[in-house]
């Protein structure tokens, strides 16, 4: 494993190490530098030849250039140049010239030849050897700018050989896990990761990296110096080794560890956030800007009558339901609350009814608003329908108990005082076609006080029961309160007809009515009023009930004389 780490990170320390490890044998290497040498001996060779040939040149130069002088000395005394010695003279000088402008050349040139040819060699060898150091050289810098990457870098690089063990450690370690990169050197990965049960199962993890694929990330926890664990994703790679027995993997891995507890904060989140929306008594519907569905929750769903699913248009969703306003008309689609929404309006109590395809009702409030993300800007629309089916009834209930007798189901004082204004204003010109009956029951004390108020009870609602079916259809019928009632009688053809109602009143109450234990008899008192162009709600119960007890007073007169009478 040597080898394989000297090839990811080299420490040469000569040329021949060099050539070593770029496949270069030393052989080849003291071919290029004997070469070398050889040219330097032939530039040598051939500068000391051009400098002999100068020097030559320079001896002969100085002889005939004496020769030269002393003909010229022969020239200058001869003065008939036709005499044989005298043109001998001359042509000896001439030849002296010619070799001395000769020996020069020879000489200038002998030394350019030295010198080119020795540089000549010279640069040949050295374009040679440069040629076969460059893929080392460059190779060789690239190591090494690898190897101060990997040695600087913030993430963790290993390296394992075939046994599983380090072979190379980053100094980053100690940063990032607390151990010392000499330290961890020789030893195997299953004493410092502790993500599986047992070591045997990470022993065949680690035997089966060579299945994976480069670059395949690996996410595992690792074991800190200090005994906490650390999350690692790390990135695998497979480097053929020349030198070794097979394939030697090199590990870059990263500490995760904030990643992963925040991916576990985000999904926590996540389920609170889902379990909240699945739970929550409201229908939540999410859009997109473009109007398509991201999420619904099951309440939405119920109430809609079906699951809208996520990439469905809002348009296709919204066409399945009818929307009709709290004054029974259908609500368009471009006036629902999400599409309003999604134009950046925020909508709010908006009160409706939904009807679904299978017909079924609900009363909701919606509320719908646009969606804003990090940068401000609209990225969808939410809404939420709440279902006030209970509280519209409950309200419906509650109003009811407040105009209505709960004993006997017939109108209280205040839904009597109500009609009575109502009819009052409508029979403003023709007031006498209103009269007002007030009933009060005779022995009906006795009867709470012989049978019990439970039986009581019973007998007011027998009681409401009959006055209802003596009166005509508009005319109306309440309790104010006790064994006191109330009949309101409109559109009288004529005063007349009011004591023909009475007397039905009369006969109908004083029919024996069944208890459990037999039957009872009781009797009524009726007092009339009839309205006039002054009457008022106030006026007219008042004299009704004046009128009630002068005929019970009367009653009771006429009972003492008959009573008298017989004894």
């Amino acid at each position: 494993m040597r080898n394989s780490l000297n090839i990811l990170f080299p420490r040469a320390a000569s040329s021949g190490a060099l050539f070593e490890q770029e496949g270069i044998s030393m052989h080849e290497a003291r071919a290029h530098q004997a070469g070398a040498r050889r040219s330097l001996v032939i530039g040598l060779v051939l500068c000391a030849v051009g400098a002999g040939a100068c020097l030559f040149a320079a001896a002969q130069i100085t002889g005939w250039r004496t020769a030269q002088h002393d003909a010229r000395l022969r020239l200058e005394q001869a003065v008939d140049l036709s005499d044989p010695v005298t043109r001998t003279a001359l042509g000896d000088a001439l030849n002296d010239a010619r070799l001395i402008d000769g020996a020069l050349l020879l000489g200038a040139a002998g030394v350019a030849f030295g010198l080119s040819g020795g540089v000549l060699v010279a640069r040949t060898r050295r374009i040679r050897l440069r040629q076969a150091l460059h893929p080392s050289m460059v190779a060789a810098a690239d190591r090494k700018i690898e190897r101060i990457l990997a040695e600087h870098a913030q993430d963790l690089v290993t390296m394992i050989d075939r046994d599983g063990r380090f072979t190379y450690v980053s100094p980053s370690v100690g940063v990032l896990l607390g151990y010392n990169a000499a330290a961890v050197l020789g030893q195997h990965p299953v004493d410092f990761i502790d993500d599986l049960p047992d070591r045997g199962a990470l022993v065949v993890l680690l035997a089966d990296l060579a299945d994976l694929a480069d670059g395949e990330p690996l996410r595992h926890r690792v074991r800190h110096a200090d005994g906490t664990q650390r999350w690692f994703e790390t990135l695998v790679h497979h480097i053929d080794d020349d030198r070794s027995t097979g394939v030697v993997t090199l590990f870059s891995s990263r500490d995760i560890t904030e990643r992963v507890n925040l991916e576990e904060t985000l999904a926590a989140e996540r389920r609170l956030l889902g379990d909240t929306l699945a739970n929550v008594h409201a229908g939540i519907l999410s859009v997109d800007l473009d109007g398509t569905v991201i999420d619904a929750n099951a309440e939405f769903c119920t109430m809609v009558g079906f699951r809208p699913l996520p990439g469905t248009s809002l348009t296709s969703v919204e066409e399945r339901y009818l929307m009709v306003g709290s004054i029974g008309d259908e609500i368009a689609h471009a006036a629902r609350p999400m599409v309003l929404a999604l134009r950046g309006e925020t909508v709010k109590h908006f009160a409706a009814t939904l009807t679904t395809e299978d017909g079924r009702q609900t009363d909701i409030v919606a509320n719908a608003g646009p969606l804003v993300g990090s940068d401000g800007r609209r990225n969808g629309a939410i809404l939420t329908l709440h279902d006030v089916s209970e509280l519209r009834a409950t309200e419906a209930e509650l109003r009811s108990m407040a105009s209505v007798d709960m004993l006997t189901g017939l109108p209280n004082r205040r839904s009597l005082v109500e009609a009575l204004q109502n009819a009052l204003e409508r029979n403003v010109e023709t007031p006498e076609r209103l009269a007002l009956l007030f009933l009060d029951l005779d022995g009906f004390k006795q009867v709470n006080d012989n049978y019990g108020h439970d039986v009581g009870d019973q007998l007011l609602v027998a009681v409401a029961g009959r006055l209802a079916g003596c009166v005509r259809g508009g005319d109306v019928v309440a309790r104010l309160g006790g064994d006191e009632f109330i009949v309101l009688v409109d559109h009288l053809n004529e005063p007349s007809a009011v004591m023909l109602l009475v007397g039905r009143i009369e006969r109908a109450l004083t029919d024996p009515f069944p208890v459990p234990s037999g039957t009872v008899t009781i009797g009524v008192s009726v007092g009339v009023a009839m309205a006039d162009a002054a009457s008022t709600v106030e006026q007219l119960i008042s004299d009704a009930d004046r009128a009630m007890y002068e005929r019970k007073r009367e009653r009771s007169v006429a009972s003492s004389v008959s009573a008298a009478t017989t004894s």
